[in-house]
């Protein structure tokens, strides 16, 4: 896979007035200033706080269907979801065993767990807990398809906001934006 690819979150509205799409970097959603890829994670706008419900929901569907550990599973969605809505993660205490790989996965960041970017320590985590329940899973695969199931969660995201941008609805409003801002400039 591409370095570009993996380092960059898909196009926000900062990169499409870098590329002179627009002339200004609102999100489609909220209209606030400075979309960046960040934002179109973490957007809180109805629309956007309904579709990552609907998203996480399928996420954690994704999670088990890889057998991932329940206490990896909903530690993961906890740290996720709390990072989205930029709040503390709803959880009950993390349990002992994963106090030191959620430590290590918030200092690497968990906007780049939502990159694919995870903390190496849950991959013997999970690899242990396929040893208890006598699966012939590994760590190395889980955290593969860990990894693809990251990208589709985010990728439905920024699908998402990119619907709304290209509804003719908002697509209109944002053009009449960016001609206000001209007349206001010639004048």
């Amino acid at each position: 896979m591409d370095m570009q690819a993996c380092s960059r979150s898909p196009a926000s509205g900062t990169e499409h007035e870098r590329w002179r799409f627009w002339k200004h970097h609102k999100c489609p959603r909220c209209l606030e200033d400075d979309e960046n890829g960040a934002h179109v994670l973490c957007c809180q706008d109805q629309r956007a706080c309904t579709q990552r419900t609907k998203v996480l929901k399928v996420f954690d569907t994704r999670l088990r269907t890889i057998k991932t550990s329940k206490d990896i599973r909903r530690t993961m969605l906890a740290h996720v979801r709390a990072w989205m809505n930029g709040t503390r993660p709803y959880i009950r205490p993390t349990p002992q065993h994963l106090r030191a790989t959620v430590s290590n996965q918030t200092m690497l960041g968990w906007d780049q767990f939502l990159k694919g970017r995870i903390a190496k320590s849950w991959v013997p985590l999970q690899a242990t807990d396929f040893d208890a329940r006598q699966l012939r899973n590994t760590g190395k695969s889980w955290a593969a398809a860990l990894t693809v199931a990251i990208w589709e969660l985010s990728w439905q995201i920024w699908d998402h906001c990119n619907d709304i941008l290209h509804n003719r609805d908002v697509y209109d409003h944002l053009i009449d934006m960016d001609a206000k801002e001209r007349s206001i400039i010639v004048e």
